[in-house]
């Protein structure tokens, strides 16, 4: 059998013949385009063309894969997000399904994400095309935006992203608009799912493209999940919380009016690419659209770009690319109409690119019209380098020192306060003051202790937090701040035994640095106290004087990606540090129950 992966298909990142784009006053082209897909040289059928932002993640291999999504869904796979070859094996198809109620017609991968490069949740883009299905349309076959109804839907790999597959029909879904599917209707739903990034509340995000539709208004939603691998875990934003719960029309008789999501301010429809921009220290949204320019007397068609620092409040849209659209295209003589825009960062830490930086690719789809300037399967897939300006900080300085780290915090068993009305002690001259007999250990945890429990004191606790100094000399944001974790002979309080649930560590942070503002102009500032969290593991040891060993070995930029930006002089201060447990069931997740178990401190012999 001949192999499904094509010679021909070698991304060489080709200069392709020159296109004039104007670029906006706040992001400029730094290198020629380049041509990441040929679809009259590289396809590997027919339909498989791109037709959605471009995403990308890396495998457990460390290996990237690019998608190229349609109703027919292949892939790029290299080491880098600059050297991948086109895999021509079918991630998933299209079951093209003809009861609109199971919501899998023609089906495209849109949205993936992977904690571990193993198993890739998606968040896919569905189409129900009534004019494929007999009695569905009374509408020609070549009237495309009539008869369309569009949902959200979800599959899974376990293979590390060489396949897909979803749950068995409807159980795949994770948006619908409240609505049965209509024949000879104008297109509605929810459509084009963002790039998927986690923030550090824990839940996951994305945007969703609404159409207008009854009660349904057109715009941008919000949704998030704590759950990826369950389809009906996601709410949406209703203006005030993340509240809305999708339904089954199919299945459900609730009112609609109660269903539907409320469109956010100022992005309009852009849901196409949404990532954490570590310049701007700010999430970066680009999507398609326009804007009156007074400047020019006119409408500018183009790709946009807002930020937002909690991805609900989004600034006026900035121009990214002038440029022709779809639906600005002026027939024969009309430059290449383009779509679909999507920022990618190669250096990008995150595991699934979730990060840019100043300097980044912008990906779109370029359509190439025929002899006949008519539209038809060729497209390709462009990327152009791009930058923010250089930054100018502004104000004044502030004393730091030359260097402060690491720093290793001892942690020490938390004991209940005691206060002057439960006291029944005097402690011992100088410090003679109330003291409270018996000490009290709340919560579900203790260390080995011979006069306490019979056990050998083993318990030995501490947490180091280290800087990492960023390399000026290069464009990637390699500043980050190593957290290590480590808790000996931890056991459950009621019968000494090892325990193997979860701890939470909190601090508080106050940080000073030049990185306050908007780019490109930055602030020396004090920010306002703010939590920073993470879970570690315990594991049972096999030794019989021992209790579990609990620890963990991250960074900030893991657990909250751009949290550490380079070259900005930040102080940490840090207090305020405890170790809580997981409570009755031993998860960090579920606060209720949930007590302290250690805290900074000393233990002098």
């Amino acid at each position: 059998m001949v192999s499904a992966v094509t010679a021909l298909a070698i991304w060489l990142l080709c200069a392709t013949n020159a296109h004039a784009y104007r670029f906006g006053a706040t992001i400029t082209q730094t290198g020629p385009e380049e041509t990441v897909f040929d679809w009259s040289s590289q396809q590997c059928e027919p339909d498989s063309i791109p037709d959605l932002p471009a995403r990308a993640f890396r495998d457990s291999s460390n290996n990237v894969h690019l998608l190229l999504q349609h109703w027919v869904t292949h892939q790029f796979v290299g080491p880098n997000l600059n050297s991948v070859t086109l895999n021509c094996n079918l991630l998933i198809g299209s079951q093209e399904n003809t009861d609109p109620a199971a919501y899998a017609d023609r089906e495209w991968i849109a949205s993936p994400y992977t904690l571990d490069g193993w198993t890739v949740y998606a968040l896919m883009h569905e189409e129900y095309l009534g004019r494929d299905h007999a009695g569905q349309c009374s509408e020609p076959a070549n009237v495309y935006d009539l008869c369309r109804m569009m949902a959200v839907t979800s599959g899974i790999s376990t293979s590390a992203g060489a396949g897909y597959y979803h749950a068995t029909p409807p159980g795949q879904v994770v948006a619908t608009i409240p609505y049965r599917y209509t024949p000879d209707v104008a297109t509605y739903g929810y459509s084009v799912p963002s790039n998927i990034v986690k923030h550090y509340d824990g839940y996951y995000y994305a945007l969703i493209k609404a159409s207008g539709y009854q009660q349904q208004q057109a715009g941008a939603c919000l949704m998030r999940t704590k759950k990826l691998a369950d389809p009906t875990s996601w709410r949406a934003w209703n203006g005030t919380g993340f509240t809305v719960q999708f339904i089954d029309p199919y299945t459900s008789s609730a009112d609609p009016a109660q269903h539907v999501c409320k469109p956010l301010d100022w992005i309009k429809g852009n849901t196409e690419s949404l990532t954490f921009n570590t310049w701007l220290g700010q999430y970066l949204l680009v999507g398609t659209g326009s804007e009156y320019d007074a400047s020019l007397g006119r409408d500018v068609y183009g790709f946009y770009y807002s930020t937002s620092t909690d991805l609900i409040h989004w600034s006026q849209r900035q121009l990214v690319m002038e440029a022709v659209l779809p639906w600005t295209y002026q027939g024969c003589g009309d430059a290449s109409p383009v779509q679909y825009p999507s920022m990618l960062d190669p250096n990008s830490p995150s595991r699934n690119f979730e990060t840019t930086g100043r300097t980044m690719y912008l990906y779109f789809v370029r359509d190439n019209y025929n002899q006949y300037c008519n539209q038809g399967m060729d497209r390709d897939l462009i990327r152009i380098p791009v930058a923010f300006p250089n930054e100018t900080g502004t104000g004044p300085g502030y004393p730091r020192p030359k260097g402060a780290t690491p720093m290793r915090i001892p942690l020490v068993p938390s004991y209940k306060p005691c206060t002057v009305r439960r006291s029944n002690m005097t402690h011992g001259q100088p410090l003679g003051y109330a003291s409270c007999s018996p000490p009290i250990r709340p919560g579900y945890l203790t260390l080995g202790t011979p006069d306490a429990n019979g056990n050998a004191a083993n318990g030995n606790g501490s947490l180091t937090i280290r800087a990492i100094a960023g390399n000026s000399s290069t464009t990637a944001d390699e500043a980050d701040v190593r957290l290590g974790e480590s808790i000996a002979d931890v056991r459950r309080k009621s019968d000494l035994a090892d325990y193997t649930g979860e701890l939470q560590t909190t601090l508080t942070l106050r940080i000073t640095d030049r990185y306050n503002a908007d780019a490109p102009s930055r602030s020396a500032a004090t920010t306002t106290d703010l939590p920073f969290s993470f879970t570690v593991p315990c594991t049972a040891t096999s030794q019989t004087d021992r209790g579990s060993n609990c620890t963990l070995s991250t960074t900030a930029d893991t657990l909250m990606p751009g949290a550490v930006p380079e070259g900005k002089r930040s102080i940490w201060d840090v207090r305020n540090i405890q170790v809580n447990d997981g409570g009755p069931d031993g998860r960090a997740a579920t606060l209720n129950g949930n007590t302290v178990f250690e805290r900074q401190g000393l233990f002098i012999p």
